[in-house]
């Protein structure tokens, strides 16, 4: 894979990787496919939509042979949070302390 491909998908997982978390819990897992592993992924996909009858499952494996790369982004171990309304209470002080402050002067 070109290193300009490389570097996108490393920053697109760098940007996954730092997003907001739910009470600052990070469950996030990342992986960069490309060469074999992509096509081990590919072939998955379309025998996937053969055994299971499932429609686009073979032209979606197509496309990602077709691919130089994929970045996947699943979840490992979710949790609940215990913190609860947290986001409301972000918005109320979002509100308050820049919707409705005086302009600068």
């Amino acid at each position: 894979m070109s290193n300009i491909l490389r570097t996108a998908a490393e920053l697109m997982a760098l940007a996954a990787r730092t997003a907001p978390k739910a009470a600052g819990k990070d469950f996030v897992v990342l992986e960069i496919l490309e060469g074999e592993q992509l096509n081990k992924l590919a072939d998955a996909m379309v025998e996937y939509g053969r055994q299971t009858g499932r429609k686009n499952f073979d032209r979606d494996g197509e496309n990602v042979r077709r691919s130089a790369a994929v970045l996947l982004i699943g979840l490992k171990k979710p949790q609940k949070t215990k913190k609860r309304g947290h986001r409301r209470e972000e918005e109320e002080l979002f509100k308050k302390d820049f919707l409705f402050s005086s302009p600068p002067a």
